[in-house]
């Protein structure tokens, strides 16, 4: 079965004819899968950033990525590109982490360090952290529903650190995160107050659109340059809106997964639906001066 953004490129997406809805969210089992679909997304304007699904080993995930980065290198695509790494940082040294990110650099790719879960977040920041001193390009994703994320957006904005920012990725327990899908939003709109001011790059990781039409307020009230900035959207989602979004000049990069281990992130993706709250997520990121904006 063809992935729908890349019928005619000739690849199949190879999870198989009765995953239709597999077929939406994953380019399929093997780096050249997503690396057509990711062609196939160039020619509207749209970004990439390939999301292996491989072995949780460390060990064989580093040496996935170091056989998978000459593939990319040998991308002809224009543009920038990112490689989107999510994995545990248990395990992973600095000096590892390093060295992948490197060889990523020497082939034009940026890194985006991801936690699994609650749990790995003090690593993952102390990881990235470490790697920064050596390679400033690399990224961290913020689980903006974690109580912590106020606090660690507000440190990695006076780091100039690059950001992911995502709405929420895991359901994390009561005591750690919130539940309430407003109190979700305002949480997220906390972390875009202290990120979109900062020096540091960022990407705006939400399909929900009284987000992204916050996230565009709060950049223009700030002036950030829309070179700085980035919308992320998974496959699959909101394919009208990431095209909207390129076309009318902003940056906007689709998250490509990839793998044998697709289907994990497909339940999870089919799992997920988007929720309101406009209202109060704006009154908690305006100046004084701005208006409320009207949601009728």
């Amino acid at each position: 079965m063809q992935h729908p953004e890349c019928r005619r490129t000739g690849h199949t997406n190879g999870t198989g004819s009765r995953t239709t809805g597999a077929a939406r969210f994953v380019a399929g089992p093997e780096v050249r899968d997503a690396i057509a679909v990711a062609a196939r997304l160039r020619e509207t304007n749209r970004m990439t950033a390939l999301l292996p699904l491989t072995a949780e080993d460390t060990d064989r995930f580093a040496a996935h990525l170091m056989d998978t980065l000459p593939a990319l290198a040998a991308n002809p695509l224009p543009g920038p590109r990112a490689f989107d790494l999510t994995l545990s940082a248990a395990g992973l040294t600095v000096q590892e982490v390093a060295t992948i990110v490197g060889h990523a650099a020497r082939a034009d790719v940026t890194v985006t360090l991801s936690p699994v879960g609650h749990r790995d977040v003090d690593d993952l920041l102390a990881l990235a952290e470490g790697v920064r001193r050596e390679h400033e390009t690399i990224g961290v994703a913020i689980d903006a529903s974690l109580h912590r994320s106020d606090r660690d957006c507000l440190e990695l904005a006076e780091q100039g650190a690059r950001v992911r920012l995502l709405r929420r990725t895991e359901s994390a327990p009561r005591s750690v995160a919130w539940q309430d899908p407003n109190e979700i939003d305002l949480a997220f709109a906390r972390c875009l107050r202290a990120l979109v001011p900062a020096p540091g790059y960022l990407a705006v990781a939400t399909w929900q659109q009284r987000l992204i039409d916050v996230t565009g307020s709060v950049a223009a009230l700030h002036d950030r340059d829309p070179a700085t900035f980035e919308y992320t959207l998974p496959l699959g989602v909101r394919a009208d809106e990431q095209r909207r979004i390129a076309d009318a000049g902003q940056q906007l990069r689709v998250l490509v997964p990839y793998g044998p281990r697709w289907r994990p992130y497909v339940r999870e993706r089919m799992a997920e639906r988007p929720r309101a709250g406009v209202q109060a997520v704006w009154r908690s990121v305006r100046p004084r001066s701005a208006p409320i904006i009207d949601e009728s």
